[in-house]
């Protein structure tokens, strides 16, 4: 046997021996995968060991019990190999998958084929032959080796196409080019009976893998040494894994720009954290740090001490501005990637203090709660999608004219079942999600239509008041947008009142000037909402082009119950009233509180003792029968 019929192999054991080596020596996170790769890393290796082992014993022409079974331990080993390329696949989408144990059935009926298929290996009958001073092996069992290696080859190729989508991108490519290279070595071996080169081929596939994907030291942060963004991101694929549950703590900087935090973390944070050893930790580069375990007990002892001591690394000068939030939590089921992750700790993090340091340990509801609140997101999307968005309409009472000369169009969202979802549940959730535009629009147009189609001014409504978010009044094209919807619907301008809060006026003070001066030219007027709860800040009142003040209904209640605050509104309401802005008192219940605002002469009444909400219908009949007389 010359050396150049073993150099492939030769080579392709050097490669494996590289990829082995390059592991020990680097810090490794354990990816679920990364068994599965491990252990084809090995059989190839052996594989290799193999090929050499099986074509000396060609060579010397020995016939006997030791070269038949390194012969067929080296066709046993491919099929072995292909499929632990499928297994490594199919793990990894174990992790973008719903159906885990669907998957893992199937990972366990591919087991089983592996087994039969050596057995059969080891079994059938194999024949010498002779093919140009060599001898050669045939039967049987070369050709359940050869299919069946072939199909779990194909096999892999059609699992990647099917889950291009579901799968990281740089594991899809890299994988797809290891599955081409075997069906390249395939048929490049075909051609050359004595020079075996499948395995080095199949090394080299490997190696590609190593340094594209599996290389550890991709997944270190250079300046932390933690693991990086992207082993969290690969990692927490895993959490849909229910067999791998996972418990963990996030702390995060608050308050700490990006040159303190890495000062801060090169000094005393990682010297802090280099005590747990066992723990998955993540740098995410955002002033959070990630610690995952799978035991509940560590990471309960690890929470409990970092709750302790950390705080004491940041008693220098230079420290104290940096607030530490911390939150422990039970990883459940319901996330299936880094960003299912990211979303429950931005959630978490959202009633956490942000002027003091924190630890908070998550109550076992924390992710029913955040699984509902996506629920009611897709139920906001379905029911713009499904014009399940209709507008309730609050009648307004002048006491001048002594008839409802207005009305408040109050959105409101059905769900699938014909329930309504409240408003203080999907309001602030369509204002987190940008979805609070979509639906403001839709408003705004189904006003119009309303308006126009039954001619409701000849019943005595002068205009409809409707509410603008923040988020839509920082859009710059808001005049222009509500201009062309009140040209298609014919609504003249001077019908709509538009109602800001004086959180809006304030966050978008220099976006929605110019856009409250375009619609004013138009003839829309605009009216402040809630005036009492914000920042009621005056200098807003001389800037804005406003032209009713609405007074919101704690306020007002206050002035029944509190006399200091009942001077305060009888004073206030006295300097609008001699500046021209008009009134309206919202949350009038009762006769008495009507009887009070009539005789403080406020503008307009606005309550339930009127009238609550009402549908289209049944504002339509409210009006015909109270404007009638």
């Amino acid at each position: 046997m010359e050396f150049k019929d073993t150099l492939p192999s030769v080579c392709g054991i050097l490669l494996i021996l590289v990829i082995l080596v390059s592991s020990l020596l680097n810090k490794k996170i354990s990816f679920l995968s990364k068994k599965a790769f491990y252990a084809g890393v090995i059989v190839c290796l052996i594989s290799l060991g193999l090929q050499i082992t099986s074509k000396y014993f060609n060579e010397i022409y020995v016939e006997n019990f030791w070269q038949s079974f390194f012969w067929r331990s080296y066709l046993a080993s491919l099929p072995i190999e292909a499929f632990t390329a499928l297994l490594y696949v199919s793990i990894e989408l174990i992790g973008y998958q719903k159906d885990f144990y669907r998957r893992r059935t199937m990972n366990y009926i591919y087991f089983a084929i592996v087994a039969i298929v050596t057995v059969l290996v080891y079994t059938l009958p194999l024949k010498n032959v002779t093919h140009k001073n060599s001898y050669l092996e045939c039967g049987a069992s070369i050709i359940v080796s050869a299919i069946s290696s072939i199909a779990f080859v194909v096999i892999t190729l059609i699992t990647l196409l099917i889950n291009y989508k579901k799968m990281n991108k740089s594991c899809f490519f890299t994988v797809l080019v290891w599955m081409l290279f075997w069906i390249g070595s395939a048929i490049l071996q075909s051609t050359l009976f004595n020079f075996v080169i499948i395995n080095f081929i199949i090394a080299l596939g490997i190696s590609l893998v190593y340094f594209k994907f599996e290389n550890p030291d991709i997944y270190i942060d250079r300046e932390s040494g933690l693991f990086n963004i992207s082993a969290f991101k690969r990692f927490s694929s895993q959490f849909s894994n229910p067999k791998r549950q996972q418990y963990t703590i996030v702390i995060k900087f608050l308050n700490a720009d990006a040159g303190l935090y890495n000062t801060l973390f090169k000094k005393n944070v990682l010297l802090f954290l280099l005590k747990f050893k066992k723990f998955n930790i993540f740098d995410t580069s955002t002033n959070e740090i990630i610690m995952v375990s799978n035991s509940e007990s560590k990471m309960k002892e690890a929470f409990n001490i970092i709750k302790e001591q950390l705080p004491k690394y940041f008693d220098n000068d230079g420290d104290k501005n940096v607030v530490i939030s911390g939150i422990y939590s039970f990883i459940f089921k319901e996330i299936k990637n880094s960003y299912d992750y990211f979303e429950a700790i931005n959630y978490a993090f959202e009633n956490v203090s942000s002027t003091e340091t924190t630890f908070t340990e998550l109550p076992s509801s924390f992710m029913d709660d955040l699984q509902k609140e996506k629920q009611t997101v897709i139920a906001i999307k379905d029911a713009l999608r499904e014009d399940r968005v209709v507008v309730y309409y609050q009648p307004i009472y002048s006491i001048k004219e002594d008839r409802f000369v207005s009305a408040e169009a109050l959105v409101r969202i059905i769900d699938k079942q014909g329930e309504m979802i409240p408003p203080s549940k999907f309001i602030p959730l369509a204002e987190k999600n940008g979805l609070v535009l979509d639906i403001g629009k839709r408003v705004f147009m189904k006003v119009c239509k309303f308006y126009t189609s039954y001619d409701i001014d000849q019943y005595g409504v002068d205009y409809i008041e409707v509410n603008l978010s923040v988020t839509q009044c920082m859009q710059k094209n808001l005049a222009d947008d509500f201009k062309a919807i009140m040209e298609t619907y014919r609504m003249s301008p001077s019908h709509l009142n538009l109602e800001i809060t004086e959180s809006a006026s304030v966050q978008s003070n220099f976006f929605f000037l110019k856009t409250m001066v375009k619609l004013k030219r138009l003839g829309v007027t605009f009216s402040l909402d809630d005036f009492g709860t914000g920042n009621s800040n005056l200098n807003y009142l001389i800037t804005l082009p406003i032209d009713i003040i609405k007074f919101d209904s704690t306020m007002v209640k206050a002035f029944f119950d509190n006399e200091k605050a009942n001077l305060i509104l009888t004073k206030v309401g006295e300097m609008f009233q001699n500046i021209k802005y008009k009134i309206v008192t919202e949350g009038i219940e009762t006769e008495e509180m009507f009887l009070e605002m009539k005789k403080r002469e406020v503008d307009y009444i606005q309550g339930y003792y009127f009238s609550k909400p009402l549908p289209e219908d049944d504002y339509l009949k409210f009006i015909k029968e109270k404007n009638h007389k």
